[in-house]
């Protein structure tokens, strides 16, 4: 599912690397006000080498925090677009409440499968 207007990350990865980045600049920032470096934990090495760490660090935190969102989400996902709450829900289309959306012929996702309901506030 994407972002609308063009975005080109979807929401998982969105949500993902932005909770990534928080919780390395969190870690970052504590390591530097209590002035460890890594250069400390691993003395040594090249500029390169550290940085890769710091990227490879990045990368798994994004693959795991990517893979429990997944698994949040898998079946039902709520959104807020222009003030409208919006709830995404698997399953069959005519056994949900709500209104329906339906999309047009053209999609290549199956109608039995995908509901849209707009939550009144």
């Amino acid at each position: 599912m994407g972002l609308p207007q063009g975005a080109k990350l979807s929401i998982l990865k969105k949500d993902a690397i932005s909770v990534a980045a928080g919780i390395v600049a969190a870690v970052e920032t504590a390591l530097a006000v209590s002035g460890i470096s890594l250069h400390d934990m691993i003395p040594g090495q090249a500029w390169w080498v550290y940085l890769l760490i710091v990227l490879a660090v990045f990368a798994a935190l994004v693959a795991s925090i990517r893979f429990i969102l997944a698994c949040l989400y898998r079946e039902h996902i709520e959104l807020e677009i222009n003030g409208n709450r919006i709830e995404i829900v698997e399953g069959d289309l005519f056994a949900q409440d709500g209104k329906k959306l339906f999309r047009s012929m053209s999609t290549s996702i199956p109608m039995s499968t995908t509901s849209l309901s707009l939550i009144p506030r």
